[in-house]
């Protein structure tokens, strides 16, 4: 019957089809077949729309190569297929490969990446930033370390460059080529120190292209000391102990400024600034006792909170800590593994049960280390200090008071084991990162990919009882990756940044004790052996019922804070230290700071305007590079 149809409603009839199902329909018949070579362009340009590769179906293949961050597609057919590899690889279905750049340094603290550019920012433990090209690992551009502080971090977005210098000053520089018709605010003005280190660059580092380069834009001078901030362009949140500013980066105006942050709410203060986050509606400050949102409008009023004190935020929860590891740890071969699958609403397991009263009586407050809103903003995901990730879905229903935050939000505990001791519990969470539907964890323990319905755009058709079932889950299709390739702990405890794109994880890691393979090998040649087979597509069909999971992936990266989360108390330090045992771990009272912090730490995005001292961060000096999962199929 199907064959009986005009052309032109059997194309539109096809239009709707998931990659996987328009593979299938081609080998029905002979009709079919030859109905699919001569129409093929047209057929899969429909499907890219449909996958969201595509806005519409006007745009050009160039562009929906770029939109994928896929490059050199051939055709519409091989833009999907290569898009369906790229998602397989992202749950561990078939093998990612690992690349290692060493031209951004051996001191490396924080990671910001632009695929659509092609370089990658970094600024060192020992001071310094560096611009380095993605794909020939060469450095197009620096600062040099006398004038970019030790540890400095950094943010990025739309061509700015935004970094803290000593004290509670920020320098905001921009891309060179985007200077040709803009002219730098007033107000702000970059001073002799910018235009100094400026033309040192220029210099030492020449260029036609001017590609990587950067110019200083703007200065903003702090009145009070700054504990974190954050960009998402075109504006900058910046938050002190008690005070919240906001900036529009381009014409350097304070556009917000939120005072009395640490107002008491349900008989409890914000606390430590641990990270900021914000969107176009709202403002996130996670604390040592609370989350607050605030308003992003000029009042800046505070919206809705979250205790640090829950031993559960949800009715769904899954507990990595009760299902067992396939792979202890990886091999050349084996770099990400699935660990959770749920397909619908029997695979979301009821929360954890509570602990004990004693436990919970002597654990002290479980802190928010960070937070980050999806692409899209309607999802904020939060990481607490003990390993766990908060999930919420439509968090301005939430926030509005609309569905309260335990039946929308989905709890995840990244612990391997049960909880040992809230003192070494405290110090488990390392970093976070979001893409679109997409979320990127380091712990002590791992380093762990969530994909977040992973079949809503149509690798695996669900079935409609299970579409029906999971109306009431706000994940109900997700899946849960380790990269058990790097699980040394020591390296995990020295990691100082994750990263996510699209196609790429990028992290820091402790250089001699990588994995020993001739696919991770420290030295030059690695870019060479890095490559790990991959199945085709007919194998990958071939899976059958392991899955062929789909996810929506989106250009996204994680943009961290100045803060100094990893400051303790030292009493809870200390025990630690006595679980911990002293055979890999530093001597606390040897190694601690002028503010009772502990650089080693780094826990989750640790920097801190107020201090500079960085003679114990010489433990891990010229070991700590840049260490990339491609998921990109080649």
């Amino acid at each position: 019957m199907f064959d009986q149809l005009p052309a032109e409603l059997r194309l539109k009839t096809l239009a709707y089809l998931t990659v996987r199902d328009l593979r299938n329909a081609q080998l029905v018949s002979r009709s079919w077949q030859q109905f699919f070579i001569a129409n093929e362009s047209t057929i899969y340009r429909h499907a890219a729309v449909v996958h969201e590769l595509a806005p519409d179906s006007e745009v050009s293949l160039a562009e929906a190569c770029s939109r994928g961050s896929i490059v050199a597609a051939e055709s519409w057919k091989d833009l999907l297929k290569r898009w369906f590899r790229l998602e397989t690889n992202w749950q561990g279905l078939t093998q990612p490969k690992v690349k290692e750049f060493r031209a951004s340094g051996d001191e490396v603290h924080r990671i910001k990446v632009d695929e659509d550019a092609g370089y990658i920012i970094t600024t060192s433990m020992a001071g310094g930033l560096w611009v380095t090209d993605l794909y020939r690992n060469e450095v197009l551009w620096a600062l040099s370390e006398d004038h970019v502080c030790a540890l400095a971090h950094c943010e990025y977005g739309n061509g700015y460059i935004i970094f803290n210098r000593m004290g509670s000053g920020k320098e905001v520089w921009r891309r060179a080529s985007d200077f040709d018709n803009a002219t730098p605010p007033a107000g702000s003005l970059p001073d002799y120190l910018q235009q100094g280190a400026y033309m040192d660059a220029a210099t030492r580092y020449r260029s036609d292209t001017l590609r990587g380069h950067f110019r200083p834009w703007a200065l903003i001078t702090m009145p009070i000391s700054a504990r974190a901030f954050r960009f998402v362009y075109p504006h900058l949140l910046v938050a002190s102990e008690d005070q919240a500013f906001v900036w529009d980066i381009p014409t350097m105006r304070n556009i917000i400024t939120i005072h009395d942050t640490q107002t008491v709410v349900d008989r409890g203060i914000l606390g430590r600034i641990n990270y900021v986050e914000m969107n176009d509606r709202y403002i996130i400050i996670c604390g040592s006792q609370q989350l607050r949102i605030f308003s992003k409008s000029s009042q800046g009023a505070l919206l809705f909170h979250i205790p640090g004190s829950k031993s559960t935020y949800a009715t769904s929860a899954l507990d990595l800590s009760n299902l067992p590891i396939e792979h202890e740890h990886g091999t050349r071969d084996v770099v990400l593994i699935p660990r959770v699958t749920t397909r619908h609403v029997n695979g979301v397991t009821a929360p954890p049960a509570p602990l004990p009263q004693d436990m919970m009586d002597a654990m002290p407050i479980d802190d928010f280390v960070a937070a980050h809103f999806t692409p899209c903003g309607s999802v904020l995901v939060a990481l607490l200090s003990f390993g766990r990730v908060i999930v919420i879905p439509n968090i301005e229903r939430v926030v509005n008071g609309e569905v309260p935050l335990r039946q929308s939000a989905l709890e995840i505990n990244l612990r391997s084991s049960p909880l040992a001791s809230p003192a070494i519990s405290r110090l488990h969470s390392k970093y976070l990162a979001l893409g679109e539907g997409r979320i990127a964890v380091a712990t002590r323990d791992g380093i762990y990919v969530i994909t977040l319905n992973y079949r809503a755009r149509g690798i695996v058709a669900p079935k409609e009882t299970d579409l029906q079932e999971a109306t009431s889950q706000p994940f109900p299709d997700l899946t849960i990756c380790q990269a058990v390739y790097f699980d040394d702990p020591e390296s995990l405890y020295a990691l100082s940044c994750l990263q996510m794109t699209a196609t790429s994880l990028f992290f820091t890691w402790f250089l001699p004790v990588m994995p020993e393979s001739p696919r991770l090998q420290a030295s030059s040649d690695l870019l060479e052996h890095s490559d790990i087979e991959l199945h085709s597509a007919d194998e990958v069909d071939e899976l059958g019922s392991s899955g062929l999971l789909d996810a929506v992936g989106n250009e996204s990266m994680y943009e961290g804070n100045d803060n100094n989360q990893a400051s303790r108390a030292t009493d809870e330090l200390n025990d630690a230290v006595q679980l911990v045992g002293s055979s890999t771990q530093p001597h606390w009272g040897e190694d601690m700071d002028s503010n009772g912090s502990f650089p080693e730490l780094q826990m989750y995005d640790t920097f801190s305007d107020s201090s500079s001292d960085t003679s114990n961060e010489s433990r891990y000096s010229t070991m700590t590079t840049v260490v990339c999962i491609d998921f990109l199929p080649v």
